[in-house]
């Protein structure tokens, strides 16, 4: 699952190909019923790894060796995003 999937299922929104969309109840709505502030960092999670993962030059194995800086930034803001996410999980009773 890439981060287009993650953020489909957290904020119950899918573009099909006929490019209509699809929408229903998300987790995003969930955590904010029961703490926003969660879910407000999930939200700027997301933008902040989305933002960092769109920075990296095309072609991908070129930044590897070229653009490391920018490799680390994406990887870091993932790894936060992840931490964001348990932390929504736990707010809404999920066990780890």
């Amino acid at each position: 699952m890439n981060l287009q999937g993650i953020k489909n299922v957290y904020f119950g929104t899918y573009q099909k190909a006929d490019g209509s969309v699809v929408s229903g109840r998300s987790f995003s709505d969930l955590v904010a019923s029961v703490d926003k502030a969660k879910d407000d960092a999930v939200r700027a999670a997301f933008a902040d790894a989305e933002a960092k993962m769109n920075a990296i030059p095309a072609p991908f194995d070129q930044a590897i060796l070229h653009n490391s800086d920018l490799i680390q930034a994406a990887i870091t803001a993932s790894e936060e995003l992840g931490m964001r996410l348990a932390d929504a999980g736990r707010a809404i009773g999920a066990e780890f």
